[in-house]
């Protein structure tokens, strides 16, 4: 329709350039707008933004008040892709060498910890450093409580004197960042929607991909893993939808693999901008 875009004054505001939304005459003041040069920054105006963190499964629906469906941007991580910030306080450890004579050189045996730290939410890193350090020794650790209870020696490193390596944590805080982020899907896409249930295509991307059987074998993959969003005139809701799955497999008629796959937490962020959605 006319009167959509107006270069002037509107109302009692100052001059400048206002674009209504569709169907809405720009020139009068109770009509919504999608820009407005007095109040317009670099890029979209945005409406509202956040983050947070969702179980598998879960869902969150946020409200924008909008009376449109507006343009967002939901990105997500999991806990793999999260760097910790630093604990409250860092654990400590001493570690113990042993020797073999027939090589004439130390390893590390074991890591005991004499100070567990506080404040860790996820189990540190574990790097050790020494000036008679040929080949690092690697470590992991466990935590519970917020504290590093034990360690686990995985490989003993190679040493030229009996003098024990230094074993540093790193990481292990609260999640911090994000080195890694996915887009989660737009469930308002109508080309993305396969079936009855308005369930994304991209959700079910894994699920049910069958074998069927070759010989002696067969193997079945069930798995749902990413997450997506869906806008209406008011709310915005974002689902987890790393619900995990399985992984069978069979020989001979006789099954030989049988492995679950938990859920993930996943963490995301979002943008909701004041202009209506290119994709609805």
């Amino acid at each position: 329709m006319a009167n959509r875009v107006l270069l002037g004054k509107r109302g009692t505001s100052d001059y400048g350039l206002y674009v209504s939304r569709p169907t809405q005459d720009v020139t009068s003041t109770s009509s919504g707008l999608i820009f407005d040069s007095n109040n317009a920054q670099k890029g979209f105006n945005v409406v509202a933004k956040g983050q947070g963190v969702l179980n598998s499964n879960g869902s969150r629906t946020f409200s924008h008040g909008l009376g449109f469906r507006p343009f967002v941007e939901v990105t997500y991580t999991n806990a793999a892709n999260m760097v910790g910030s630093s604990p409250t306080s860092a654990a400590t450890f001493s570690v113990t060498l042993t020797y073999i004579s027939f090589f004439n050189f130390w390893y590390v045996t074991s890591v005991s910890v004499t100070s567990g730290g506080s404040g860790y939410t996820t189990a540190p890193t574990l790097s050790f450093s020494g000036s008679n350090q040929v080949t690092p020794a690697t470590a992991t650790a466990t935590i519970s409580g917020g504290a590093v209870t034990s360690v686990t020696v995985t490989a003993g490193g190679y040493y030229t004197t009996s003098t024990a390596p230094t074993c540093t944590p790193t990481g292990g805080g609260p999640p911090a960042y994000a080195n890694k982020v996915y887009k989660a899907y737009n469930q308002d896409v109508s080309p993305y929607i396969f079936n009855s249930s308005a369930s994304n295509i991209f959700e079910d991307v894994f699920e049910k991909v069958q074998q069927p059987q070759q010989g002696d074998e067969e193997w079945n993959l069930d798995y749902q893993e990413g997450a997506y969003y869906e806008t209406t005139t008011s709310n915005l809701t974002i689902k987890n939808i790393c619900t995990g799955g399985g992984y069978d497999e069979y020989f001979g008629g006789s099954q030989i693999i049988s492995d679950n796959f938990s859920g993930q937490t996943i963490y995301y962020s979002y943008i909701i901008f004041n202009c209506e959605s290119p994709f609805v």
